[in-house]
């Protein structure tokens, strides 16, 4: 038979002999004569009546205990509501102080049991071999919770190890490793380890590690590391590393790694790198690097890096890409291999193709720079081929360039100004507008 087997067979064991043995229950107390008592509904009950605190109580076991007043009658039962009675239990205690066997309300010490049902509170090391029953509702553990394999309580403080799992329905406080998995239904806080999944219903604040998952209903505060996903429902901040995926349902702020994606439902600020591809749907603030793209919805402010494109709202900063960079707007650095588009651009672009609708700086585009109909540009575009449909009032430097019209001057083989007289509309070398 294996450890577990001869433990939940002991446990049995005692839990029965606890039903005639429970007088054992307080050692401190002074114990009177059995008697048998009538109380208020002329019930018929018996135990072992004991004196505690000035008061007379019957303590058949921890759920039976009735204070009888000086008239002889037993009073109502500690609560106000009716509850279940917990399991049998053998507890071995001094004024609440020792080892409780079975399933007893509680303990300030040690306390083994199979599966909890009522349990109220224990402050010392509580054991279990499986979760609470559904219908446990309550209980505190402050001090140390043992899996063997699983355990559970509505609030724990303190360290929780497991075999298997461990698990709060309200709020974690502490230090937890566990086999496979942890799940706090509230909020978890300070450090965490599974070898498979972690998952705190609402916030989770702290350091923890999981070998599948990472996940935090609300917010995620700390350092995550996970070997395949960590999501945090609302707001991430802090350290995320995570072997797949990093989500943050809302904003993002602090360092993110992913080997896949990471993604930030409204703004990225710090820094994100992922194998694949960054996205925001709001702004990117700071550093974001992705193997193949970087993705702003609103807004890109900072250095962004991307192995194929790197696109979004209003670029300013450097943004550089290994085939294109595109924007509504550019201020700053805008490199694309293969080229580099924007609807207003203020700086410095650099690309096989560049094209915009206004250009304020320097553009550098072997291949080919375009100014849309009716832009405007302003500063020097070096390009074989510079063609502005609109007004060049700069310098455009190649060996074709092109404009509508040109206040500024064109330097080339051929050099076109489509509004100049006919003799004048096409030169060599030196054009512009007369």
């Amino acid at each position: 038979m294996s450890a577990i087997g001869h433990l939940t067979t002991g446990l049995f064991l005692l839990s029965s002999l606890a039903s005639v043995t429970a007088t054992a229950a307080t050692l401190s107390e002074e114990v009177v004569e059995p008697h048998a008592y009538t109380d208020a509904d002329d019930a018929r009950f018996s135990g072992v009546a004991v004196l505690s605190e000035g008061h007379l109580v019957l303590a058949a076991n921890d759920s039976d205990e009735r204070a009888i007043d000086s008239t002889g009658n037993a009073s109502a039962s500690r609560d106000d509501e009716p509850e279940k009675d917990p399991g049998p239990s053998l507890n071995l205690t001094y004024r609440g102080y020792g080892i409780s066997l079975g399933d007893s309300k509680g303990v300030k010490g040690i306390r083994l049991n199979y599966r909890d049902s009522q349990l109220q509170s224990v402050y010392g090391v509580n054991a279990t071999l499986w979760a609470p029953f559904e219908y446990q509702t309550s209980g505190a553990v402050t001090g140390l919770a043992l899996g063997l394999p699983v355990t559970g309580a509505e609030s724990i403080e303190g360290i929780a190890l497991s075999l298997f799992a461990a698990g709060t329905k309200g709020d974690f406080t502490g230090v937890d490793v566990s086999g496979l998995g942890f799940v706090a239904g509230n909020t978890f806080t300070g450090i965490g380890v599974s070898g498979i999944g972690r998952v705190s219903g609402d916030n989770s604040q702290g350091i923890q590690a999981a070998g599948l998952g990472l996940v935090a209903g609300d917010n995620f505060s700390g350092a995550g590391l996970s070997g395949v996903g960590l999501v945090a429902g609302k707001n991430f901040g802090g350290l995320g590393v995570s072997g797949v995926g990093l989500v943050a349902g809302d904003d993002f702020r602090g360092i993110g790694v992913a080997g896949i994606g990471l993604v930030a439902g409204r703004d990225l600020r710090g820094i994100g790198i992922s194998g694949i591809g960054l996205v925001s749907g709001g702004r990117v603030k700071g550093i974001a690097v992705g193997g193949i793209a970087v993705v702003g919805g609103d807004e890109l402010t900072g250095l962004s890096l991307a192995g194929v494109a790197a696109a979004g709202g209003p670029i300013r900063g450097v943004s550089i890409a290994g085939l294109a960079v595109a924007s509504e707007e550019i201020t700053g650095v805008g490199i694309g291999t293969l080229g580099v588009a924007a609807g207003r651009v203020r700086g410095l672009t650099v690309g096989a193709v560049v094209g915009a609708g206004e250009y304020t700086g320097l553009a550098l585009a072997p291949a080919h720079f375009r100014i849309s109909k009716g832009g405007q540009f302003n500063g020097l575009a070096v390009s074989a081929w510079n063609r502005i449909k609109g007004n060049n009032a700069g310098w455009t430097i190649g060996l074709l360039n092109d404009a509508s019209h040109s206040e500024g001057y064109q330097i080339g083989l051929i050099n076109v100004v489509r509004d100049n007289p006919k003799w004048l509309r096409v030169l060599p070398l030196f054009n512009r507008s007369f």
